[in-house]
């Protein structure tokens, strides 16, 4: 009897000890599956970080392509010229004839027999100093204002071509307006 007594006290004991460890094991299952998911959140919440911080330099450089072309185009220009060069870049990027990002557009160039023909002609001259940087500082306004407000000019609706009034391009298209110096198609 005293036998079966101490076996039973010793399978009721093995039993416990099973459940403890089996207890511990998954407690420490459960705090490594805790740390696990946190370190995984944690890694999206980096990769999400870093996405937006290339979202946030992309759009930067969209703008900052904007506001070159802006000021290289129409520094001189009344407010009114300005947003209608941003226009115009705009209506290049939603139209699918041109490249599909502000920085495309601005920087797009031809190769025709042999020559290199820019979308707009201050990309090609190389001449790209700021000489004026409050005329910059009013193009980044105006580029921000045309890009993240959507500020646009009803008249030049669907417009994607200007040159200055003082040039001929020979072009077969119907004039939409002319502000300041230029006149927009």
């Amino acid at each position: 009897m005293l036998n079966r007594h101490i076996v039973r006290r010793f399978l009721v004991s093995a039993t416990l000890f099973s459940v403890f460890v089996a207890g511990i094991n998954t407690l420490y299952q459960t705090q490594a599956q805790a740390r696990m998911a946190q370190e995984i959140q944690s890694q999206r919440i980096a990769a999400e970080r870093t996405k937006k911080k290339l979202v946030e330099a992309k759009l930067n450089r969209e703008i900052t392509c904007m506001a070159r072309n802006i000021y290289f185009e129409s520094a001189s220009e009344p407010i009114k010229g300005k947003i209608a060069v941003a226009q115009v870049t705009m209506n290049r990027v939603n139209s699918g004839q041109f490249p599909a990002s502000v920085c495309g557009v601005v920087h797009q160039k031809t190769h025709y027999e042999g020559l290199t023909v820019c979308q707009f002609s201050w990309v090609c001259e190389g001449n790209l100093k700021i000489r004026a940087p409050h005329l910059y500082e009013e193009s980044l306004r105006v580029a921000r204002r045309v890009m993240l407000d959507g500020v646009r000019l009803p008249e030049l609706q669907g417009a994607k071509y200007f040159h200055a009034t003082y040039v001929q391009p020979g072009w077969n298209k119907q004039p939409k307006a002319r502000i300041g110096n230029h006149i927009f198609y």
